[in-house]
């Protein structure tokens, strides 16, 4: 079965930044804030998730670290809400509609998984006429109706101790954020995001579930992955798929701005086999690949990845 796997270079394709351009972000804000320690673990670790890594839950700079990106990602919230219908950006409308119809290339039964934490997804979905789509959240799975059709706002929600999540996922598509998401927050109000760290993903029951589900899914026999801005950086993402490539048959799809021969030497440093679970690759940006208006046969333009996403 056929499911997809989103990192930060799907939204990149409507203009939200990159992690790196996130920790830029952050430590400017950080050092104009006099909170120099802070900044400069962003600077020496290279980017805001590798530097929080290190630190114990509670600790200021951790906790430093946490606000300033809220701030960044609500930042982007507010520009993402111009690409929804009658709201801005047309000449962006158009490219946030591409990009949800490759996510639709999964079957009902089918998962997209997502690293982000941004809400371009679920907005989309709160507008858009897409059918059997479900958001997974962390109290429930819902068909939708939790959001509000038409609002631009959305009610961050307390991330339980413990949930037992419906799986009945096989007439419908499920959308899964696997590191957390701007609009959660835990018991003490503090955002779950940039939950990279395989012992806090362990910790908490949410995402730990997810996890399980993202490894089941990688992991089953004849999987396909449709790797969508993913730059394999994760290692405990890595470790799933690596194991799907090695102990299953998994077969990816890469979809990515990074030219193919660069791209599959850093697989193949990973494991080799991972590399040579690539059957399909497409260098070029969504907004690149496709006209900016496109009759249902869409997919002409990209019939590799058709034949992939059709796969028995």
């Amino acid at each position: 079965m056929l499911h997809v796997l989103t990192g930060a270079g799907f939204s990149t394709n409507v203009g939200t930044p990159l992690s790196s351009q996130v920790s830029d972000q952050a430590f400017t804000i950080l050092h104009a804030n006099g909170n120099s320690d802070a900044a400069n673990r962003i600077r020496e670790s290279g980017n805001f998730e590798l530097a929080c890594l290190g630190l114990q839950r509670g600790h200021p700079q951790l906790r430093a670290i946490k606000e300033a990106i809220v701030r960044i990602f609500r930042d982007i919230d507010e520009q993402q809400k111009l690409l929804l219908p009658n709201n801005g950006r047309p000449h962006l409308q158009g490219v946030v509609s591409h990009m949800m119809r490759l996510l639709t290339l999964v079957e009902p039964g089918g998962t997209v998984f997502t690293t982000n934490y941004d809400l371009l997804v679920e907005r989309y979905l709160a507008y858009s006429d897409v059918t059997n789509f479900r958001l997974i959240r962390p109290h429930y799975i819902d068909d939708g109706s939790w959001f509000v059709r038409g609002s631009t706002s959305i009610s961050r929600l307390e991330v339980p101790c413990k949930v037992v999540l419906d799986q009945q996922t096989t007439s419908a598509r499920a959308y899964i954020k696997l590191h957390g998401s701007l609009d959660w927050c835990d018991s003490g109000q503090t955002p779950v995001i940039g939950v990279i760290k395989k012992e806090d993903i362990d910790d908490n029951s949410v995402l730990s579930r997810y996890w399980d589900l993202f490894r089941k899914k990688v992991t089953e026999p004849g999987a396909r992955l449709l790797v969508i801005g993913y730059g394999f950086q994760d290692e405990h993402i890595n470790s799933v798929l690596v194991e799907g490539a090695t102990q299953g048959d998994l077969k990816l799809y890469i979809w990515d701005t990074l030219p193919m021969p660069t791209m599959l030497p850093r697989l193949a440093a990973v494991e080799p086999k991972l590399a040579e679970s690539v059957v399909g690759y497409c260098s070029q940006s969504i907004r690149d690949r496709f006209p900016v208006t496109l009759s249902k046969y869409w997919l002409s333009y990209c019939s590799d990845l058709e034949s992939f996403a059709k796969a028995e």
